[in-house]
C-alpha cells in the first residue's frame, strides 16, 4: 500500500499544473455574469451554463492527454525502467499510475464546478445532475456519465495511444476486433431502437460499457505486468486481452438480444395488450421474465394455437395493428426511426401466415393513422395532411390526396373497398366552434371529392360500429351538451336522438338492432334497452359496480358485459373484475364470472371494426385480473385460459 501511495503522489506532483489550470477555469463562470450582452438572464443561470461548458470542454481534454501519456509516453521515452528497478509489482505500477490520473481528472472536474456549486441553491445538482439525457433515460444516467466518462476516456486513450505507438501487425487484429465488437453490439441493440424497448437498449449498452471498462483495466494491467518496457510485446498482450474480453461481451449481449426476440406465446406471464379481428386470429403482446420492457407480440389463432411472431407494438405514439373487417388480413407498423415506420402485412387465410414488409413508410403520431379495407386488399396511411392508398399485396401506391386549407387534422377509413372516407376538422375536439368536413377518395378514378360540411363533430375516423342494420351509434354536441345518436351508415344522417351521452353503449346484432346503454353514474347499475326507433324496451338490473363496459356478442342479443371496481379515485387501477352475459331480448343475466373482464376498446385492449360482429371470437375474449387471457365457453359458464398456457 505504501508503494501504491508513493506512485500516486509522485504522478500527481508531476502533473499538478493541470489542477492549477482547473482552478483558473473555475473563476471564469463567476466573472461571466459581468460580461456585456448577457441580457436579463439571472446570474445563477449564466454561471451554471458557463460551468457546464467549461466542464464539457476541458475535462475530456484533460482525460485524453493524461490517458495518452501516463503509460505510453513513459514507454516511448524509456522512463518505465525506473519503476521496474524498484521493488514494485507490475499491478502496483499500473493501479498507482491509473489512480493518480483519475484523481487528477476528477479533481479538476470538481475544482471547476465547486465555486459555482457553492453559490447555487442546490449544491448537489452539480454532483448528480438530472434530466440531462432526456425523459426516457433513468434519472441517474446523467450523473453516471458525468463521473464515469472521464475514466472511460482515460482508458480508451491509453489503449489507443499504445496501439498507435506499437504500429505492429497486431493493428490488423485490433481492426478486426473493433469491427466484431461494433457489429455485434449494433446487432444486439438495433432491434430495440428507437422506441421499441429503450430499457433493453440501455441495458445492452450499459453491459458493453461495463465490460469495456473491465477489459481496458485488465488489459492495461496485463500490458504493464507482462509487456514491461517492451512496447511491441505490450501491444500484443494488451490487444489479445482487450479483444478477448470485448468480443466475448459482444457475443453475450447479442445472444441475450436474440433470446429476448425469440419469445413464444408460452413465455408470456402477463398479457399487456390484445387486438382482435372478426376471425380466430388476434394480436397479443405481454411481459416475460428477463425481457425488461421488450413486449413480444404475436399473431395468435385462438382456435388451434397457431402463432407467428411479429414486431413489438409501438408505444407512446404511432399507429397500432388493425385487422380487416373480414378477418383475412392484419396490418401493422414497425419502427424504422423516431416517428417513422414501415407498414407490414400478413394474410391470415393461409395455413401459416408470413409477415411481409411493404415499401411504405408512414410518418405520424396517432394510433389511428393506419386503416385497412374490409377485404384486406388495400391500406390507407395518414401522414399529416395527406392520405395515401396502397395495395396490400405488392405495396404499390394507388393514389394519394392532400387536404388543403383550414381543415386539419384529418382522419381516414375505408367506406368500401374502393372508397376512402376522410374526415377533417378545423381544430381540436374540445373547441365548441369546431367545424368538420367530409371528403371521399375514389381509388378507381383516383379523384378526391368534397362531399359535405358536417353539422356536428363526428367521432375520430368515423369510428361508429356499423351494425347489420346499417346503423351505428355516435356522439354529437348540441350547444355544449353531448348526446347519443343513431346514425344511418349510408347517408351519415342522424336517425334517432337517444339523449345525454352515456359512457358505454352499442347497437346489438339482433334483428331490428336493439340498442343497449350502460347506466352506472347515479348509484343505479343497469342496462337500458331501446328499440331501433329510440323507444325504451326494458331495463336490466346488474350487480353494483363502479363501471359497466360492453364486450362483444356471443350471438345476436347475448351481450358480454364487464363490471369493474376501481381501487382509487383516478381509476388508474382496478381491484375487482366480473363478467356476465346479458340477454337483451329476455332481460336474463347469466352467471357472474369473477376475476375476468371483456377485452375492450382501442386504448388498453382493442378490437378492430370486424370484431364487433355477433359470434366473433373477440366477443369471447376475457382478460384476467392476473394478466391472463382466456376464452369464454359457448355456454358462458367457464373460461378456457389461453395465455399464459395452462398445458
Amino acid at each position: 500500500m505504501r508503494a501504491f501511495i508513493a506512485i500516486v503522489l509522485r504522478e500527481i506532483d508531476e502533473r499538478k499544473a493541470l489542477l492549477a489550470a482547473a482552478a483558473v477555469a473555475s473563476v471564469l463562470p463567476l466573472l461571466a455574469p459581468f460580461l456585456p450582452a448577457t441580457g436579463s438572464n439571472p446570474a445563477s443561470d449564466i454561471r451554471e451554463a458557463v460551468t457546464w461548458v467549461m466542464v464539457g470542454s476541458l475535462v475530456p481534454v484533460f482525460a485524453l492527454l493524461l490517458g495518452v501519456s501516463f503509460i505510453g509516453r513513459d514507454l516511448a521515452e524509456g522512463r518505465m525502467g525506473f519503476y521496474y528497478a524498484q521493488p514494485l509489482s507490475g499491478s502496483t505500477i499500473w493501479l498507482g499510475k491509473l489512480a493518480a490520473v483519475i484523481v487528477l481528472v476528477l479533481g479538476a472536474e470538481i475544482l471547476i464546478m465547486f465555486p459555482t456549486a457553492l453559490l447555487s441553491p442546490d449544491f448537489f445538482h452539480f454532483l448528480a445532475p438530472r434530466d440531462v439525457l432526456g425523459p426516457f433515460e433513468p434519472r441517474w444516467s446523467a450523473a453516471l456519465v458525468l463521473w464515469l466518462a472521464p475514466l472511460l476516456i482515460i482508458l480508451l486513450s491509453h489503449a489507443l495511444g499504445l496501439i498507435w505507438r506499437g504500429r505492429s501487425a497486431w493493428l490488423l487484429v485490433d481492426f478486426g476486433g473493433l469491427i466484431l465488437v461494433i457489429a455485434g453490439t449494433w446487432l444486439a441493440i438495433r432491434p430495440f431502437l428507437p422506441i421499441t424497448a429503450p430499457g433493453a437498449a440501455l441495458a445492452a449498452a450499459s453491459w458493453m460499457v461495463a465490460w469495456m471498462l473491465v477489459g481496458l483495466i485488465v488489459s492495461g494491467a496485463v500490458q504493464v505486468t507482462s509487456g514491461r518496457v517492451d512496447l511491441g510485446r505490450g501491444h500484443r498482450v494488451l490487444s489479445a486481452t482487450l479483444w478477448s474480453v470485448l468480443v466475448a461481451a459482444a457475443a453475450t449481449v447479442l445472444a441475450w438480444s436474440l433470446w429476448i426476440r425469440a419469445a413464444a406465446p408460452n413465455d408470456l406471464t402477463r398479457v399487456a395488450s390484445v387486438t382482435a379481428g372478426s376471425g380466430d386470429w388476434i394480436a397479443v403482446s405481454g411481459t416475460s421474465p428477463g425481457r425488461l420492457d421488450y413486449h413480444p407480440r404475436f399473431l395468435f389463432n385462438v382456435s388451434d394455437g397457431r402463432w407467428v411472431a411479429i414486431d413489438p407494438a409501438i408505444r407512446w405514439w404511432g399507429p397500432d395493428l388493425v385487422f380487416s373487417a373480414d378477418g383475412s388480413t392484419a396490418v401493422w407498423p414497425a419502427t424504422e426511426s423516431a416517428g417513422e415506420w414501415t407498414v407490414n402485412v400478413a394474410r391470415l387465410d393461409v395455413s401459416q401466415p408470413q409477415p411481409r414488409k411493404l415499401g411504405v413508410v408512414a410518418v405520424g403520431r396517432r394510433w389511428d393513422d393506419l386503416s385497412v379495407s374490409p377485404d384486406g386488399s388495400r391500406i390507407a396511411v395518414v401522414d399529416g395532411r395527406s392520405v395515401a392508398a396502397y395495395e396490400s399485396g405488392a405495396g404499390d401506391q394507388i393514389t394519394a390526396a392532400v387536404i388543403e386549407g383550414e381543415f386539419h387534422p384529418i382522419y381516414a377509413s375505408f367506406w368500401s373497398e374502393d372508397r376512402i372516407l376522410i374526415l377533417a376538422s378545423t381544430s381540436s375536439r374540445s373547441d365548441t366552434s369546431q367545424r368538420w368536413r367530409r371528403y371521399l377518395l375514389d381509388l378507381e378514378s383516383k379523384t378526391l371529392s368534397e362531399d359535405a360540411e358536417l353539422p356536428h363533430p363526428w367521432r375520430w375516423k368515423d369510428r361508429g360500429r356499423v351494425s347489420q342494420s346499417g346503423r351505428y351509434l355516435d356522439r354529437i354536441d348540441v350547444e355544449g351538451d353531448d348526446r347519443l345518436v343513431v346514425v344511418d351508415a349510408s347517408t351519415r344522417d342522424v336517425a334517432t336522438d337517444l339523449g345525454p351521452m352515456p359512457y358505454w353503449s352499442r347497437i346489438s346484432e339482433t334483428e331490428g338492432g336493439l340498442i343497449a346503454i350502460a347506466r352506472d353514474r347515479e348509484g343505479d347499475h343497469h342496462i337500458d334497452v331501446f328499440t331501433s326507433g329510440g323507444e325504451l324496451l326494458r331495463q336490466i338490473g346488474l350487480d353494483k359496480a363502479q363501471q359497466i363496459l360492453f364486450g362483444g356478442e356471443l350471438k345476436p342479443g347475448q351481450l358480454v358485459v364487464g363490471l369493474w371496481t376501481w381501487n382509487d379515485e383516478e381509476r388508474t387501477n382496478f381491484e375487482k373484475l366480473r363478467t356476465s352475459v346479458v340477454d337483451l331480448n329476455s332481460g336474463k343475466v347469466g352467471p357472474t364470472l369473477e376475476g375476468v373482464a371483456p377485452v375492450l376498446g382501442p386504448w388498453m385492449h382493442g378490437s378492430s371494426a370486424g370484431a364487433w360482429k355477433a359470434g366473433a371470437t373477440a366477443g369471447r375474449l376475457l382478460l384476467g385480473e392476473d394478466g391472463s387471457l382466456g376464452l369464454l365457453a359457448p355456454d358462458s359458464s367457464r373460461v378456457e385460459q389461453l395465455i399464459p398456457s395452462t398445458d
